[in-house]
């Protein structure tokens, strides 16, 4: 019986080593089962992501498209003080504001009037609060000028300039819009 039992215990030995391996292999066919599972999870989500964010971009690049500006410009109207005398055509007009003047909106309109004549003069912006034209900033006006650097103004003024030199200028409101009305 020794042998029986040998036997016997053989057998059941090989058949728990059977159901070992079995369980072994069953249990590494779901692990592979459920890696191939987080993956294709994973490749989704990446996929969703992807495709929204093409959405997204897609749909901004076709308002940007939309939104179209004037191509910049470099703009030759607006000059520093110190400019005043140097511009062309040897005869043009300056006009010297403050942008805080409540008349500047309506001396802009009437130029903007008389550019659209057929052959303007040329007409020169310069902002008596630039940090470059500060130094012109003074509490009276000195008009009269032989060189640039004696100019002094207080308020928007109009000039006519005629070969680096000023032939007239007009100080206030009721000067300035006589004089562009002239024009």
């Amino acid at each position: 019986m020794s042998k029986q039992k040998k036997i016997a215990k053989s057998i059941q030995t090989k058949n728990n080593n059977k159901k070992n391996k079995a369980d072994t292999t069953v249990g590494s066919g779901n692990e592979v089962k459920n890696l191939i599972i987080i993956l294709g999870i994973i490749a989704a989500v990446f996929l969703i992501f992807y495709i929204i964010t093409k959405f997204v971009l897609d749909k901004e690049n076709d308002n940007v498209g939309e939104e179209k500006t004037a191509p910049e410009t470099i703009q030759y109207e607006e000059i520093v003080i110190s400019n005043l005398l140097n511009q062309n055509p040897d005869k043009y007009y300056v006009l010297v504001y403050d942008d805080s003047d409540d008349y500047f909106p309506l001396y802009q309109t009437i130029i903007e009037e008389y550019q659209k004549n057929e052959k303007p003069m040329s007409i020169y912006f310069a902002d008596l609060k630039n940090v470059l034209s500060k130094k012109y900033l003074s509490d009276e006006n000195n008009v009269t000028i032989d060189e640039i650097s004696n100019l002094k103004l207080k308020e928007t003024a109009f000039f006519e300039i005629n070969k680096g030199k000023i032939i007239k200028a007009s100080l206030g409101k009721d000067q300035i819009i006589k004089a562009l009305g002239n024009l």
